[in-house]
């Protein structure tokens, strides 16, 4: 199967510390998925499009390990599912041509919940500092994925390995006061 798509997340979190190295941050956020997905083996649909809004919930946990004064690695854990949306489906046995001409989109965007739609995300990352300026974030993040939508079920399981590059643009020296948009929340 191929998949093509663009996400696009807003939310916002809460900050709570239960300890000196700890952060705990849960709160909500709104993703919205559009693109496609082609499975050449299927001689209804060949190719299917993409698209759905979700509320998820979410939790972020955090771990600061200092190994010395200078080194220190962040460990972050970041889970989250979907509770409510709304996704695009066609009709078990349905033609795009169905839907566009015969029914005008008559049942395809169905609302979901967790009986139509169970997806989990977990995503493992831990930040390892390069000297003073610069700081490699290498991670793992795993999607488990069903829908059980208009007699329709779908299944995936996506793992994904990362590998980034974290830099901060903004430096504040001496006794500069740094101003609060810019404060690092978890620090």
């Amino acid at each position: 199967m191929y998949n093509a798509y663009v996400r696009g997340f807003y939310g916002a979190h809460l900050h709570l510390r239960p300890g000196s190295n700890v952060l705990l941050k849960p709160g909500i956020y709104c993703e919205t998925t559009l693109g496609g997905r082609s499975l050449l083996k299927n001689s209804n649909n060949p190719a299917n499009a993409l698209f759905n809004t979700d509320l998820w919930l979410s939790l972020v946990s955090s771990y600061r390990l200092k190994i010395t004064k200078k080194f220190e690695l962040f460990f972050r854990n970041h889970f989250s599912t979907p509770f409510l949306g709304c996704m695009f489906s066609p009709k078990y046995t349905e033609l795009y041509y169905d839907i566009m001409y015969v029914d005008e989109f008559d049942g395809n965007f169905v609302l979901t919940s967790y009986g139509r739609r169970n997806q989990f995300r977990n995503a493992l990352s831990v930040d390892v500092p390069l000297g003073q300026k610069a700081t490699v974030r290498l991670g793992l993040a795993v999607d488990r994925y069903k829908t059980s939508v208009n007699r329709l079920e779908t299944r995936d399981l996506d793992v994904k390995f990362q590998i980034g590059y974290v830099k901060k643009f903004f430096n504040f020296k001496g006794n500069m006061e740094i101003p609060s948009q810019y404060a690092d929340p978890e620090k």
